[in-house]
């Protein structure tokens, strides 16, 4: 929102709020706005507020996550921006049956992988272009919200990726 609110005086209106924005522009304006908006990015932002960074609540093994401990993490919602979804990592997995893209474009990825504990089906939304490097990669380390998934009528634990580090 600072970015558009420096850039302002080529808007006729804007709003918003940490988590999103909003504005009106004339399209006479449009390459006078985009101009401003690119220079206060080079002026403002460094790489280190360019990488994401994710906050882990926990370290575990695959088979730390049972059905009854996915259960008792839902006692902590309502989830959202005050009180984001828990995050877990598991380290030195490696996939049970090679990755493959999901979904109408390939965008997602579905895997199963082990830690030698325990294996877990996974899902990977917009990581498809991992694939290769993932059937490539002898071991890596995964970032997930645990979650249930019922079909069928089973119900078993399923991990949502967030992030892939290989080793």
């Amino acid at each position: 929102l600072e970015a558009i609110r420096a850039c302002s005086e080529h808007l006729v209106s804007f709003g918003g709020h940490a988590m999103a924005a909003g504005l009106k522009i004339e399209k006479a304006n449009i390459a006078a706005f985009t101009a401003a908006f690119e220079e206060y990015a080079q002026q403002n932002l460094d790489e280190e507020k360019l990488v994401s960074r994710l906050d882990i609540d926990g370290v575990c093994s695959i088979s730390d996550m049972s059905q009854s401990v996915v259960k008792e993490l839902s006692l902590l919602e309502p989830t959202g921006q005050g009180n984001p979804r828990p995050l877990f990592a598991t380290c030195g997995v490696r996939w049970m049956s090679p990755p493959r893209r999901v979904g109408a474009k390939g965008d997602h990825l579905q895997i199963a992988i082990t830690d030698n504990t325990a294996s877990v089906r996974c899902i990977g939304f917009g990581m498809g272009r991992l694939e290769k490097k993932l059937l490539e990669s002898d071991g890596f380390n995964v970032a997930y919200e645990p979650q249930i998934n019922t079909y069928n009528g089973n119900s078993s634990v399923q991990f949502v990726l967030s992030d892939i580090q290989f080793e």
